[in-house]
């Protein structure tokens, strides 16, 4: 039964009673003997008061819902506003170690948030005056600590202690007016439970002078309960959503906090299959990155059982070509991409996750997971958006170490690099040389020790800018000649230079050698032209460490020297 058809009852159960209260005869004698009229009119006057009560009683009710829910809204909001005060600190601890005008944006963004949530908690009216002053007072809290913030943003000083002031004054306060509006709420709760026990009283009445009127009220009170009862798990669940939130919010952190203070990529690596193995223990997936020359995919976490292959493409994947998130669960039909059949074959798991990483703009990889539970989609969303940044910080860190490496004058390698590529190059040369039969020949690495002849003269006679055009032109010769994107060219130092082959012996290397001192031949810097002298080693015949290697190959460069110059000579031949 509807609140306006039981209004409808009340006002006309009164009305008919009056006309049988109102048809008794006026007279004494008949009031007398008539006395049933009494009792019916009387009985009437009750059922309208019972009517009345009722109504104003269901009334009540209302008003104490509606009080209900205004608590519940309060708590709700104060509560996001905590959320965006923490997002708020986060973004702008992030600002201050990044100086982006992206991130500045997103500090701002989260500024207006806070305050659109700040200005929605005062609009809400509440009749308790002390919670009204205490909404004005954080509302009060954050505009100080915004402008306080604004006004230090400009200093160089250690904001830390600031932040951990302004997150503690604001939550702080935020906890005081939820503990308040909970007390509010009890209180309103027991105001209820009166309004409540009044209605069942009035239904013991009610049933005893009309069964109608009984039915009515108690049909009411079972449909209030049942919307309070529905109330109470509605704020049970924002809470617990809330509390999820915050969870995954504190998780997020976290990790990126993690991932920002990486130094390599073996750590990134450590970190995130550690975090996917504990959080998603039944899932499979990796974290793949884009290359440098953005035609291949390369692994920097995987777990589970799977294995990438060398030929994957950026490409490969749907997600990275339409740019967004893809779910298999939520696609209308599903057709796996080349990259899900690289990663798992014929045989695709269910539920496929593919979240393309983006930073400024910029697709920097790919986030792919399966196995995953439907309603965990949303979070593997948000962690992805969370290492997007980390990883293009990453490649920002491996591009300026990238130009620590760089020689400035002829764009070379040099030495420093030269030292960490030749191990690391000759290691990987010895463990292919491990999975290879005795009947197969090593893998063999070439090298060529290279020196200009009588560069001093270049100085002496033209001048030291001359020299350094004659190492700029012999510079650009040794980057057109490595044509393989294994080759490297590296100045040793001075005037000195060596190329890095892998894959190529003793042979092969003077062969190269002596196509790049013909070249260099043909250049002429002032009124002279450029010869220089060549020595060639290989691995492992000329040494199994980089000393040896390089001794073998400067002794070559030497044994050239003296036999003239503009010539290459082999460590075999010494």
């Amino acid at each position: 039964m509807t609140e306006n058809s039981q209004k409808a009852d009340s006002t006309n159960l009164f009305p008919i009673q009056s006309k049988s209260s109102q048809s008794s005869e006026t007279k004494p004698i008949l009031k007398v003997k008539n006395w049933r009229s009494w009792v019916y009119g009387g009985v009437g006057l009750l059922l309208g008061a019972f009517g009345i009560t009722g109504t104003l009683g269901l009334f009540a009710i209302q008003e104490a819902r509606r009080q209900v829910d205004q608590s519940l809204k309060t708590i709700e909001v104060a509560q996001s506003i905590d959320y965006y005060q923490i997002q708020l600190l986060f973004r702008l601890n992030h600002y201050l170690k990044t100086k982006q005008e992206t991130d500045q944006k997103l500090y701002q963004l989260s500024q207006i948030r806070l305050l659109a949530a700040t200005n929605k908690l005062v609009s809400i009216q509440s009749q308790d005056r002390e919670q009204v002053q205490e909404v004005k007072t954080l509302a009060d809290l954050v505009q100080f600590k915004l402008q306080e913030q604004k006004k230090s943003l400009g200093s160089s000083q250690n904001l830390s202690p600031l932040l951990n002031d302004s997150y503690y004054d604001i939550h702080a306060q935020i906890n005081q007016i939820v503990q308040n509006e909970r007390q509010i709420l009890a209180r309103r709760q027991v105001t209820v439970d009166n309004y409540r026990l009044l209605t069942n009283l009035l239904l013991i009445l009610g049933s005893i002078l009309g069964i109608a009127l009984a039915i009515a009220l108690y049909q009411e009170q079972r449909r209030e309960q049942k919307q309070l009862t529905v109330i109470d798990n509605d704020y049970e669940e924002k809470e617990d959503v809330l509390n999820q939130k915050l969870q995954i919010l504190q998780i997020e952190q976290q990790l990126s906090s993690l991932l920002l203070t990486c130094r390599s990529t073996e750590e990134i690596k450590s970190i995130l299959e550690d975090f996917f193995r504990r959080w998603f223990p039944n899932g499979q997936g990796a974290v793949l990155e884009i290359s440098a020359s953005r035609d291949a995919l390369l692994e920097i976490a995987c777990f589970g059982e799977i294995n990438l292959p060398p030929l994957a493409q950026p490409s490969d994947c749907w997600a990275m070509r339409r740019g967004e998130c893809y779910h298999s669960s939520q696609a209308d039909f599903t057709y796996p991409c080349s990259l899900c059949h690289h990663l798992h074959g014929e045989t695709i798991p269910d539920n496929v996750v593919c979240f393309p990483l983006q930073a400024h703009e910029q697709l920097i990889g790919i986030l792919h997971l399966t196995n995953i539970e439907p309603e965990a989609q949303q979070i593997v969303e948000s962690l992805g958006q969370q290492l997007a940044l980390p990883l293009a910080v990453m490649h920002l860190q491996e591009q300026l170490k990238q130009l620590s490496y760089r020689d400035s004058n002829t764009g070379l390698y040099n030495r420093r690099f030269l030292d960490e590529i030749l191990e690391r190059t000759l290691l990987a040369a010895i463990r292919k040389n491990e999975g290879r039969s005795t009947e197969q020949s090593p893998y063999p690495v070439g090298l060529i020790f290279l020196d200009v002849d009588r560069f001093k003269d270049f100085n002496t006679r033209f001048g030291h800018a001359v020299g350094d055009q004659v190492l700029q032109t012999l510079g650009q010769t040794l980057m057109e000649s490595c044509r393989r994107g294994e080759d490297l060219a590296c100045r040793y130092g001075g005037e000195e230079f060596v190329l890095i082959l892998p894959g190529m012996n003793e042979q092969m290397a003077y062969q190269r050698a002596e196509r790049i001192r013909l070249a260099v031949s043909q250049r002429v810097v002032g009124d002279r032209r450029i010869t220089i002298s060549l020595g060639v080693a290989a691995f492992p015949d000329a040494g199994q460490i980089p000393s040896e290697l390089l001794n073998a190959a400067n002794m070559a460069l030497l044994k050239a020297k003296l036999n003239g110059r503009d010539q290459t000579v082999c460590a075999s031949q010494l």
